[in-house]
């Protein structure tokens, strides 16, 4: 595992996709994203590779309903939460969580990663992105720390192969599940 130090200072992420790319496979993969709000990163990835299949929970019904009002071959949603994945075990190669997993209410975040780590396919990969400083819950409070999420991960069965921040604003964690 890579943990970038707090003193060095990165370029501040613009583009999800490019840095996606440059951390897990993308082409003709099955990826579910939890939390896709607008699905715009979605589309994108089906832009650039369109031989991938994405699945977009979302559990806002207005949102779910203007992301239905706009198909995309490839591109599919189902209404739910990360804590109620409604596919078979080892459904996906990758499980995106950007910009949505503190939605996850404290309670339900063991079993949103117990649930990311069944719909992986042996060898798949999970990707969580905190696009905001602060965002690990600490009673009421979010911080991003490395370790803590390693606990986290690793108590459901995905191991932390990476983790990349930006000192107080992005934070990337790399995960696998099953057999790596």
């Amino acid at each position: 595992m890579s943990v970038m130090p707090a003193s060095v200072t990165a370029p501040l992420i613009r583009n999800e996709l490019q840095v996606l790319s440059a951390l897990v496979p993308l082409e003709g993969q099955r990826i579910i994203e939890l939390g896709c709000g607008n699905a715009r990163l979605a589309r994108q990835l089906l832009q650039a590779y369109p031989a991938s299949q994405v699945t977009g929970l979302e559990v806002d019904a207005r949102q779910h309903a203007k992301n239905l009002a706009d198909p995309q071959e490839h591109l599919s949603f189902v209404a739910a939460g990360a804590q109620e994945v409604p596919f078979p075990d080892a459904s996906f190669d990758l499980a995106l969580m950007l910009k949505s997993l503190h939605h996850v209410p404290m309670a339900f975040m063991d079993q949103a990663l117990d649930e990311i780590a069944r719909v992986l396919k042996p060898g798949g990969r999970v990707v969580l992105f905190g696009g905001a400083a602060g965002a690990t819950r600490l009673g009421d409070t979010w911080e991003w720390d490395g370790t803590a999420w390693s606990t986290l991960l690793t108590g459901s069965g995905i191991t932390l192969n990476d983790v990349w921040s930006h000192p107080g604003t992005d934070l990337w964690i790399v995960g696998g599940g099953g057999a790596i």
